[in-house]
């Protein structure tokens, strides 16, 4: 009954440049603390662990066997690998679409430069978009260890792990399982495209 909230594929499309007709993948990101750096002078490290320790971030990572301050460097590290499979599939499929969706706590420049220096035609991006609305048009979403795949298969739509990076002490089986995982460029172009030549996300994990 609140399906009516939800923009429609036509009305997001037409907002954005896009056809309604052709596909569209997203990758949701989420390295919020890739920002952050190691360098424990700056204030706004300083202010960052302060805060993490303070909420009991900085707890829940310590349980999982983590130093938190292995955190910003491997946010850093992930987005790097996913940044470079992600531009690499949108200059590997001119005649699909790219959404570029970060997470509300990330910083843009990062991406702003990353889609300067790619230069692709495809790729739009959309920071200030609600997730709903963007996951409603997206025919596969990309993310890793987010929330949005979860809403994502509320609408039975496959999703695929972005798996490029190395914090394998992150690993959640139980969550994973319900996505494809892409370790490398070459995972995520094919996987993509078995998607889009019609592919649908195996009755099991549905």
């Amino acid at each position: 009954r609140f399906y009516s909230v939800i923009e429609s594929r036509t009305q997001f499309c037409s907002r954005h440049g896009l056809d309604p007709m052709r596909p569209i993948v997203t990758w949701a990101t989420q390295y919020g603390y890739a920002d952050i750096g190691n360098d424990n002078r700056s204030s706004m490290y300083q202010q960052w662990l302060t805060e993490t320790t303070d909420v009991g971030v900085k707890t829940c990572y310590e349980r999982k066997g983590i130093d938190i301050k292995d955190i910003p460097i491997g946010h850093a590290k992930g987005r790097d690998a996913s940044s470079h499979a992600f531009f690499n599939l949108a200059g590997a499929m001119p005649n699909v679409q790219f959404l570029l969706k970060p997470h509300p706590i990330e910083g843009i420049n990062f991406y702003r430069e990353q889609i300067a220096k790619a230069n692709l035609k495809n790729v739009v991006f959309c920071k200030g978009e609600y997730i709903w609305d963007v996951l409603n048009v997206s025919d596969i979403e990309l993310h890793r260890h987010c929330t949005t795949a979860i809403e994502g298969w509320l609408w039975n739509k496959p999703t695929i792990e972005m798996g490029m990076d190395s914090f394998s002490v992150l690993e959640w089986k139980d969550r994973e399982d319900g996505s494809d995982i892409a370790y490398n460029t070459d995972d995520l172009i094919g996987l993509v495209n078995g998607y889009i030549d019609g592919k649908v996300v195996d009755a099991g994990v549905l």
